[in-house]
């Protein structure tokens, strides 16, 4: 199975300083490690700012033991940073990348920070989307105003 890099844009200008939008953000991606773990795949995740870098391995759904909490236990202390800068982003040949954003987002730091990715998706935090499904370039985008909305349009999508 493919790795899943979920990037998480923790940098305040991509959502205007908006702290809710920031939360329904996070709340998606929780969600999309929680799935891709619970799927048995190899998951990292990562703040643009440099903030979170959590690595966590594949293991079957069968293979017991406790669940790794160590993405959750990250997402749940993560903040906003100032800085617009945006850290290193490791990604791998057959890497699934969803990078996490708002609506401020530039399109260029979309490409450039899916680039290598052999399979990009968008999904950004937008208080009143045009439609719910888009692309910024070549980057296929799905769009919603909340964690909750965003994984309907996701499902629809990506199923």
């Amino acid at each position: 199975l493919p790795h899943v890099l979920v990037l998480l844009d923790d940098r305040s200008a991509s959502y205007r300083d908006d702290e809710e939008s920031f939360e329904e953000a996070v709340d998606f991606a929780a969600g999309l490690v929680d799935r891709a773990v619970g799927d048995g795949r190899h998951v990292r995740l990562q703040t643009l700012s440099g903030q979170v870098d959590v690595d966590v391995p594949a293991r079957t759904a069968h293979a017991g033991g406790p669940p790794d909490r160590r993405a959750s236990h990250a997402l749940a202390e993560v903040a906003l940073a100032g800085s617009p800068h945006v850290a290193s982003v490791s990604s791998r040949d057959l890497d699934v990348a969803v990078l996490v954003t708002g609506e401020a987002v530039a399109p260029a730091e979309v490409a450039g920070v899916l680039a290598t990715s052999s399979v990009p998706v968008l999904a950004q935090v937008e208080p009143a989307p045009e439609s719910p499904f888009g692309a910024v370039g070549a980057v296929p985008a799905v769009r919603a105003a909340s964690a909750g909305l965003l994984a309907a349009a996701w499902e629809v999508v990506h199923g």
